[in-house]
């Protein structure tokens, strides 16, 4: 009866801990885009370990880009006016990741005469470790610093690459060129230059990215494949990417799958997964959480180690 009941306590925590043992999923995204079915701007999950999206809500604001999460939790965006037919105008915003609803921070004071029209400036975001607000425009080709309180914009870069997807790790920048130039690029704060770091070596040619960093260590990209018109309906294509960070070249496209109305129908052109995670001189790495079912494996197995030990007796 003993050795019987050894071996059960054993098979039971074998099991459990062959169910239990990816501990550490991969990361939940957020991305933002148009959703043509609606003609609303909305916020999106993706788990980016099966593609899935859920649609999170409506954010309220027109042309949403370049999200980014703060140090302090939050998540911010960059839209070119409210959805209530209001004039046009670039706006830092607040977004509710519950919901999915967005709130005016403050107006991007000095981008207005930039000489291209305002929505027409296709903005990427990213904060670093010490707080300070980056956006650049693969329009321009300029990136600034953004104060996040009032909203004015210092140009760090000027006349570089068209930058359009923004991340940050250890207080550097890294950038997505676009349209015939999609390579990675690193931003030295420092020096304020630009280096390539090499080609996404795509097929396709990309009009809008997202960029981040999950805290693990690896960068992530939405790409907004996008047909321009020709007489013909606009072909609306995204996937997201994993990036050599080294080098810049697309290691994995994982196809994103919509849930109702799918991504299908949405120009993918931000991306958020976590605020930014830096120590000074080392690559982010993340620390594995131990789940329920990861302790109830633990439990397990030294019921199966105390039954094996009673049964050696």
């Amino acid at each position: 009866m003993r050795a019987a009941m050894c071996r059960i306590l054993a098979g039971l925590a074998v099991s459990a801990i062959v169910v239990a043992m990816p501990l550490r999923a991969d990361p939940v995204a957020y991305t933002s885009g148009l959703d043509t079915s609606t003609g609303v701007d909305t916020l999106y999950r993706v788990d980016l370990a099966t593609g899935q999206a859920t649609r999170v809500g409506a954010i309220g604001f027109v042309d949403v880009e370049g999200l980014a999460f703060h140090p302090d939790g939050n998540l911010y965006g960059v839209a070119d006016g409210s959805a209530d037919g209001g004039a046009l105008t670039d706006l830092l915003i607040r977004i509710n990741t519950t919901t999915g609803a967005g709130a005016l921070v403050a107006p991007l004071a000095g981008l207005a005469n930039q000489g291209t029209g305002l929505g027409q400036l296709d903005y990427g975001l990213a904060t670093t470790c010490d707080g300070r607000m980056w956006l650049s425009s693969d329009t321009l080709g300029t990136v600034w610093q953004v104060d996040r309180d009032s909203g004015s914009v210092i140009p760090l870069l000027t006349g570089g690459p068209r930058l359009s997807g923004l991340a940050s790790r250890n207080n550097e920048l890294f950038g997505i060129g676009v349209e015939n130039d999609e390579g990675l690029y690193r931003i030295d704060l420092g020096t304020k230059t630009a280096q390539r770091l090499g080609s996404l070596a795509l097929a396709d040619k990309v009009y809008d990215a997202g960029l981040d960093f999950s805290a693990d260590g690896r960068l992530w990209a939405t790409l907004d494949y996008l047909t321009p018109p020709d007489g013909a309906a606009l072909v609306l294509r995204n996937d997201i990417a994993l990036l050599d960070s080294s080098v810049g070249t697309a290691t994995t496209r994982l196809v994103v799958r919509g849930v109702g109305e799918g991504l299908n129908t949405v120009q993918m052109e931000g991306l958020a997964i976590v605020p930014p995670v830096c120590a000074a001189g080392v690559t982010p790495t993340a620390v594995p959480g131990v789940s329920r079912l990861g302790l109830l494996a633990l439990v397990l197995a030294m019921l199966a180690s105390l039954a094996w030990a009673i049964n050696r007796r």
